[in-house]
């Protein structure tokens, strides 16, 4: 098997014929170095009091110099109003996303997905030095109560470590 370049470290196979990676390499700026998954199908009735919806993640940086980006995809449904969000890391929130983009006011019940995104520097964040970081989302409504999750919906949050 041929040697398989990392940056500048080499990776080789082992006498089994296994892909194994030298100890001390280092992934330049840029790469994905882990990933965590969390999901919920849970349907939340979700009124105009910002609420956690029970979508969350957590994730153990191995550096604190790294950045984590946030996704997140969510279902919801409303009639004659819309829905808004905030992403938090543990207790701060990381992005606000209030504006109603997902509004009508035509009548009839909606059904949508939004994604939301954000690359959240944790070197900002004097609080965290190790540990698990937890992400999540609360909702809210611009008026009356609606639902996150609505039937049998699923929403999603992805949180990647990235090499800083």
């Amino acid at each position: 098997m041929a040697d398989l370049v990392l940056g500048s470290t080499t990776v080789i196979s082992d006498s089994s014929g296994s892909p194994a990676i030298q100890s001390g390499v280092t992934f330049p700026a840029g790469h994905i170095i882990q990933v965590a998954y969390g999901h919920t199908a849970t349907a939340t009735s979700v009124s105009t009091t910002l609420i956690d919806v029970g979508l969350s993640v957590d994730i153990t940086p191995t550096d604190p110099t790294n950045k984590i980006l946030v996704t997140a995809h969510l279902n919801m449904q409303y009639n004659n109003s819309g829905m808004g969000f905030k992403i938090l890391r543990d207790s701060t929130v990381i992005k606000t996303a209030l504006d109603y983009a997902n509004y009508t006011s035509a009548g009839g019940q909606i059904n949508t997905r939004s994604s939301y995104a954000i690359l959240d520097d944790i070197s900002d964040s004097p609080a965290w030095s190790s540990g698990s970081i937890n992400y999540k989302i609360q909702a809210r409504t611009y008026a009356g109560t609606h639902t996150f999750n609505e039937s049998t919906n699923y929403s999603e949050i992805i949180a990647m470590e990235v090499v800083a």
